[in-house]
């Protein structure tokens, strides 16, 4: 079920009333099969479901602590994630590149891609966003490209 998206709210009447209007007016409901999809989750594999989030969480936490050492191995600045599958991390001062030159130069340089800061708003041009989704050893190899290009 990798990249649908099904989520719930609870809240007084008038919020809920008024978060409808809003959602809306951005997509539409979801779609039939994938309502099936999910109903066949909670009745018959519940579970397996939550054995699967668990093993998918302490994943992401691993590559979450890999990624953060390996930051701060390297002397960048980051503040570690709690919740997302992305650390932003400060470009290191002797770089002197602002977001998107920085993210290019690795890119160009060593095939690392990460997003530049400024997407994230102004104030976010010394940052870049780097993910932690990908396998272990893809975060290895980054990592290392990261440092020589530095």
């Amino acid at each position: 079920m990798t990249g649908y998206r099904l989520g719930y709210a609870l809240s007084s009447e008038e919020i809920i009333r008024n978060m409808i209007k809003v959602k809306s007016n951005i997509n539409g409901n979801t779609n039939s099969f994938f309502q099936m999809v999910v109903e066949e989750v909670l009745l018959n594999h519940f579970d397996e479901y939550l054995a699967f989030v668990d093993m998918t969480r302490n994943e992401y936490f691993r590559r979450r602590d890999f990624l953060c050492a390996g930051l701060e191995d390297l002397g960048i600045e980051h503040k570690k994630p709690e919740g997302a599958f992305y650390v932003f991390a400060k470009i290191p001062g002797k770089m002197n590149m602002r977001s998107k030159e920085f993210t290019a130069h690795l890119l160009n340089e060593t095939g690392v891609a990460v997003a530049p800061g400024v997407f994230f708003g102004e104030n976010y041009d010394d940052y870049f966003r780097v993910s932690f989704g990908s396998s272990m050893e893809s975060l290895e190899k980054g990592k290392e490209r990261i440092k020589r290009a530095i």
